[in-house]
C-alpha cells in the first residue's frame, strides 16, 4: 500500500449529494484525465473542500484536496505517467461522510522510451518554529509528477500539494509551507509519492521559548572549572558592589544622627 487509506470515511453517501467523472473511460500514457463534479447545495459548508483519490489495487496514485465552487461544481486534473500501470482505476470523491466513486481504465505505455528516475526530496530539519516556512525541491523523471501530503500525529490530513517535474528532472513546490498558517505545536510526517515510491519526512513544531533548552549546543561548551571560575569571579563582583553599598549606607547613617544632634 503507498498511502493509508484511513484518510477517508468507510461510509458511503447517497449518490444523488455529490458526484464524481472523468472525460474518458480510456487513457493512455501522456493523456491528462480531467475529473470534475458536483456537490449538492443541500450539504455544501463553507470552507469545507472535497478530498480526490485515484488509486488502483489499493494503492493511492494521486490525492488532492479541492476547493468546491459556490454553484457546487469542482475540478482537477492528473497526468498518466510512465509509473502508472495498466488496468482499472478507481477515482474516489469524499465531503465530509459523503462518497462517491467513478472508474477508468490505462492500456497503453511507450515502453522503453522513458527512463525512470527515483526521485529525491531535499533535507528537512528535524524542529521547525511556528514562524517558520519550508521549501521542498528535488529530482525525478521528468514529466512525472509528486504528491505531498502533511499530516498530523492522528494521521488527519492537513494539507496536499502536488509538484510537476520539469523537462530537466527537478521540480519545487510553487510556494513554501507557512506553519503557522496550517499546523500547531506537535509532531508532523510529509508523505511524498510519485505513484510508485513513497518517502516519510517527519519533523517537530515547537514554540520558540523551548529551542534554548532542547535544540541549541553551546559552539564551546565551558568546563567545570571554567564555570566555576565564572561563578566564583560574578560572586567577587556581587560582593564589592555590596561593600559598596554597605559604606554608602554607613555614611548616610553618621550624617543622619549628625543632623539629628544639630
Amino acid at each position: 500500500m503507498i498511502l493509508p487509506l484511513l484518510l477517508m470515511p468507510s461510509v458511503y453517501a447517497q449518490e444523488s449529494f455529490i458526484s464524481v467523472q472523468t472525460d474518458d473511460q480510456n487513457y493512455d500514457e501522456g493523456d491528462t484525465i480531467a475529473v470534475s463534479g458536483q456537490v449538492s447545495s443541500s450539504i455544501i459548508e463553507v470552507g469545507r473542500v472535497i478530498t480526490l483519490v485515484l488509486l488502483t489495487e489499493g494503492n493511492v496514485v494521486d490525492i488532492a484536496q479541492i476547493t468546491v465552487a459556490q454553484d457546487g461544481t469542482y475540478s482537477h486534473t492528473v497526468r498518466v505517467t510512465s509509473l502508472w500501470e495498466t488496468g482499472d482505476y478507481i477515482v474516489r470523491a469524499a465531503y465530509g461522510h459523503n462518497i462517491t466513486e467513478s472508474q477508468f481504465s490505462v492500456s497503453e505505455f511507450n515502453s522503453g522510451n522513458i527512463l525512470h528516475v527515483d526521485y529525491t526530496v531535499n533535507e528537512i530539519p528535524e524542529t521547525f518554529l511556528l514562524d517558520d516556512s519550508l521549501n521542498l525541491f528535488g529530482t525525478g523523471t521528468p514529466g512525472d509528477a509528486i504528491t505531498i501530503l502533511l499530516i498530523d500525529s492522528s494521521d488527519k490530513l492537513i494539507l496536499t500539494r502536488t509538484a510537476e517535474i520539469d523537462a530537466v528532472g527537478n521540480w519545487r513546490l510553487s510556494e513554501p509551507i507557512i506553519f503557522k498558517t496550517y499546523t500547531k505545536v506537535g509532531i508532523y510526517n510529509l508523505v511524498f509519492s510519485d505513484g510508485f515510491k513513497q518517502i516519510v519526512k517527519n519533523f517537530e513544531v515547537i514554540e520558540e521559548s523551548t529551542v534554548g533548552s532542547s535544540n541549541e549546543i553551546p559552539s564551546n561548551p565551558l568546563t567545570l572549572q571554567e564555570k566555576y571560575d565564572k561563578l566564583f569571579g560574578e560572586h567577587i563582583v556581587l560582593q564589592e558592589k555590596y561593600d559598596d553599598l554597605k559604606s554608602i549606607f554607613d555614611e548616610l547613617k553618621r550624617l543622619f544622627s549628625i543632623i539629628m544632634n544639630i
